[in-house]
């Protein structure tokens, strides 16, 4: 474990002892006040509901999620105790704070007391027994006790820094969220600027935004066309070489000239065959000739069917 947690740790247990101490007394003080009697019974009250809380954990949830000892939830001793309104709480635990915090440092100046007490005789017979102090600095205490009679006076100063390092915090805090406010506040007004800049030219410069639309699409259509054009004469340049681009060229050109000719020799040959079947009888009689040929097939398909049955 580090130093630095483990005096820490050790701080932790000597003020919780001296708590504990105080709290366990039967008997209050000579110079002790009514008012202090029951802040001191507070604070013994919200400790034993701190230690239960901390041991109800280790039991079973119930069906609410909250867990029982025997039938007692965080919520029913919160109820039994009185502790349901949080802000009562946070009341009584200030009130408790001010009148326990003095009693354990009046206890903890008195156990210094005790200890410099202790330690200064025998340092004292020390020095006389080697000879080596004169008789005005046997009156002076040496350094390690007085560093220790001087704890109490210097628990005091740091707590003084403590609580003036957290009321310079408050007061940076609260300033830091004032100027996050105001710049808040900024930031909407021109987010409410922009956002009128904005309609205004949407509703007074749309016609004219809309023609320079339009012009812009009518000339990248116009380019585009022309970058086509470009692309089709340079991939066929890059295909064929030019002599064989005039022989496709005759090529598609003559074919174009036979399927003209091809397609005007069907149409005429479709007109003579549609005059030939309205208007010939020799082409109905071999039309009606045809179809009862087609009759008598059938009807010797039939009987040569049912012969095979």
């Amino acid at each position: 474990m580090q130093p630095v947690v483990l005096e820490a740790y050790y701080r932790v247990e000597l003020l919780y002892t001296h708590v504990l101490a105080l709290l366990n007394v039967s008997e209050p003080r000579e110079h002790e006040h009514e008012h202090d009697d029951k802040a001191t019974q507070l604070a013994d009250l919200l400790l034993t509901v701190a230690q239960v809380e901390r041991l109800l954990p280790t039991t079973t949830e119930n069906d609410n999620g909250e867990t029982t000892v025997l039938g007692v939830t965080p919520s029913v001793l919160h109820r039994a105790t009185g502790l349901v309104d949080p802000r009562t709480t946070q009341f009584h635990q200030d009130s408790a704070r001010l009148a326990v915090l003095p009693q354990v440092e009046d206890r903890l100046r008195d156990q210094c007391s005790e200890l410099c007490d202790v330690m200064w005789p025998t340092l004292t017979d020390r020095a006389r027994g080697t000879g080596s102090l004169s008789s005005s600095s046997s009156r002076t205490a040496p350094p390690l006790a007085r560093q220790v009679m001087e704890l109490p006076a210097l628990l005091l100063e740091l707590r003084a820094r403590k609580t003036q390092k957290e009321r310079d915090r408050r007061v940076l805090t609260q300033q830091l969220h004032a100027q996050l406010l105001d710049d808040i506040a900024r930031l909407k007004e021109l987010i409410h600027v922009v956002t009128k800049i904005l309609v205004t030219y949407k509703q007074q410069d749309q016609p004219r935004v809309l023609q320079t639309k339009i012009e812009w699409l009518v000339a990248y259509s116009r380019a585009m066309r022309l970058r086509t054009k470009v692309l089709t004469s340079q991939l066929l340049v890059e295909t064929y070489p030019p002599e064989h681009v005039e022989l496709l060229t005759g090529a598609h050109e003559m074919l174009q000239g036979r399927r003209r000719r091809a397609l005007e020799e069907r149409e005429q040959m479709l007109a003579k065959l549609q005059l030939y079947r309205s208007a010939d009888p020799e082409y109905q009689a071999i039309r009606q000739e045809y179809a009862a040929v087609l009759r008598s097939i059938e009807e010797k398909k039939t009987w040569i069917a049912s012969l095979d049955v």
